[in-house]
């Protein structure tokens, strides 16, 4: 989760964490949220509030936002309107919960949700594009025309960061690299791992040519090679990995993106294909802006402070429920 305030000269985002929970097994009040959870992973029992996009965990969700209104806001919800991103799937009952929580909970006066797909448009200061969100589970492809949605032509598949982890996995552990645990791949994926243009003109260099090491947390080195591209191009070319993930039927990234603008209206086209926008974590490697990570909080900062943005009130809420959705979004 990203964090933070729009009405700044420069929109930092003040607040980065992993949207988890950890809470001691023999007592459920006392829990950790975000990095601090993640570490004591193993001590603890960890719980997430989304699985696969939706909401399961809604008591998960409430401690996460009472961990932000405490630790950004000193506790004083009630005087702050939320500008916060949902999936574009299943939004409306999403939306429903987590505004109940918002309204209820705590009480914030006026709530807005956008798709970070729409946002991150806005982020680099577009109306057009073919937005591609590549998450830990999830890949998205929107198109947007002037700043219009087209949820009619949008895909969304089980894919994303979570097989490339699998995949690095599984070669490294053909070097007898079994015994790593999740932070210790997920952070040699994060510092060693890069995407190649070209895989087959990769695979003709010497190993030499790309080797790297990697310290472990016992001070041994980890010796890397081919395993820093070839794990990422999963995303590109998953049919060749299908040993790994078990996705038989799983097109890569640029058949995916070209197949959605061919569904999209002809005069369209040309428009997406020239605004091209990657966003996500999972596309933190050396390739384009290196701040796209946050390109979705931008464009909700941006948004935030346009005096167009429509929120819906604490008052609407109590009075409508979750129906205001149905009329207003």
């Amino acid at each position: 989760m990203k964090v933070g305030f729009p009405n700044r000269e420069y929109q930092t985002v003040d607040l980065v964490f992993p949207n988890i929970i950890a809470a001691n097994k023999n007592n459920n009040n006392d829990y950790l949220v975000g990095s601090e959870a993640l570490e004591k992973r193993f001590d603890y029992s960890v719980s997430a509030p989304f699985e696969l996009g939706k909401l399961k965990n809604k008591d998960c969700l409430s401690k996460v936002y009472d961990y932000i209104f405490k630790t950004q806001c000193k506790g004083d919800s009630h005087t702050h309107d939320i500008f916060m991103t949902e999936d574009f799937i299943d939004s409306n009952s999403t939306r429903a919960e987590m505004a109940q929580i918002m309204f209820e909970n705590f009480e914030v006066p006026n709530l807005h949700y956008e798709t970070p797909s729409s946002a991150s448009v806005y982020s680099v200061c577009r109306v057009n594009g073919l937005v591609v969100d590549i998450g830990d589970v999830f890949t998205r492809v929107l198109p947007i025309y002037y700043e219009k949605p087209d949820y009619n032509h949008s895909y969304k598949t089980l894919f994303g960061g979570a097989d490339v982890f699998n995949v690095f996995k599984s070669l490294i552990q053909r070097n007898n690299y079994f015994n790593l645990d999740f932070g210790t791949i997920y952070d040699i994926i994060k510092k060693m791992c890069y995407v190649t243009q070209d895989v087959n003109k990769e695979l003709e260099k010497e190993d030499k040519s790309f080797l790297k090491q990697y310290e472990l947390p016992d001070k041994s080195k980890l010796n890397l090679a081919k395993e820093t591209f070839l794990a990422t191009n999963v995303m590109f070319q998953p049919e060749n990995f299908v040993d790994i993930t078990g996705k038989h039927q799983q097109d890569g990234i640029p058949k995916i993106k070209v197949d959605t603008i061919k569904h999209c209206p002809i005069d369209t086209r040309e428009d997406l294909y020239d605004n091209i926008i990657i966003t996500g974590g999972n596309t933190m490697y050396d390739v384009a802006l290196s701040n796209r990570i946050y390109g979705a909080f931008h464009g909700c900062a941006t948004l935030a402070d346009l005096s167009t943005t429509t929120y819906i009130s604490k008052r609407e809420y109590e009075e409508k429920g979750s129906a205001i959705y149905e009329s207003k979004h």
